[in-house]
């Protein structure tokens, strides 16, 4: 498990994966990206991070060896 100190922000996880800030919420809401933390506040407000465990297991669920691979899997 990960140290709290390598959690990922929103921001940093959105430069780690080279993707804007709002390609990372939009994913977040609609289930599409890497698991998440609710650090604080409420539903819509709160502060969210990301362990750097969780998205190194998201990103490996979405390795392909061609494009048609990846294309069937949306």
């Amino acid at each position: 498990m990960s140290q709290l100190n390598e959690l990922l922000s929103p921001i940093e996880l959105a430069k780690h994966l080279g993707v804007s800030l709002r390609t990372i919420d939009r994913m977040r809401a609609d289930g599409s990206g890497p698991p998440f933390h609710r650090v604080s506040g409420g539903l819509r407000r709160g502060r969210v991070a990301y362990s750097p465990d969780g998205v190194a297991e998201w990103l490996a669920k979405r390795q392909y060896q061609n494009t048609a691979a990846s294309a069937s899997a949306f």
